[in-house]
């Protein structure tokens, strides 16, 4: 995430608030996303594309005000090709606000829904914060499971443990 991401994001975050508005703009912005890929990101990014144009074309994109125009000071200061990184910088920051962990959970393959709610309650239960889970399938674990949130890997892999003996034994 960059910084420059993490600045409009957190004035589309300070201006959200004083609207009451949080949570509507997680659903405005991924809505501009879908409708941003293909021939309008190509209009919207186009040099020769003149400002009141490109502005033209968010104003017909039915979203809501605030959004239409936090976009068009992304276009006035050329930052439109940041959207993606100012949405996960947002989601961040609501995540604080709700007390969210979001973590992703590696297995060799699909962990169960009663494997998932075991993991999920001891995050809650060890970080009293509602969590958020995601299962990777990376297939070059041989067993066990890696929990990855916030910068913090949790690794009880079976990788992970050869590598330490290994380790060990060396010593």
């Amino acid at each position: 995430m960059s910084s420059l991401s993490y600045q409009y994001a957190e004035a589309l975050y300070a201006l959200a608030v004083e609207q009451k508005q949080t949570d509507a703009m997680v659903s405005e912005l991924k809505q501009f996303i879908s409708q941003y890929h293909g021939q309008l990101e190509s209009l919207l990014n186009h040099p020769k594309v003149s400002t009141s144009d490109k502005k033209s074309l968010i104003n017909g994109l039915n979203l809501n005000p605030l959004m239409v125009h936090f976009l068009y000071v992304l276009i006035d200061n050329q930052r439109l090709m940041e959207v993606h990184a100012i949405l996960n910088s947002y989601q961040t920051l609501l995540d604080q606000q709700h007390q969210v962990l979001r973590a992703k959970v590696y297995s060799n393959k699909p962990l169960s829904k009663t494997e998932l709610e075991g993991i999920k309650v001891a995050l809650q239960t060890k970080l009293n914060r509602t969590a958020h889970l995601e299962n990777v399938i990376d297939p070059t674990i041989v067993g066990g499971i890696k929990i990855a949130y916030e910068g913090n890997v949790v690794d009880h892999t079976i990788n992970q443990f050869i590598a330490s003996l290994s380790e060990t034994l060396k010593a």
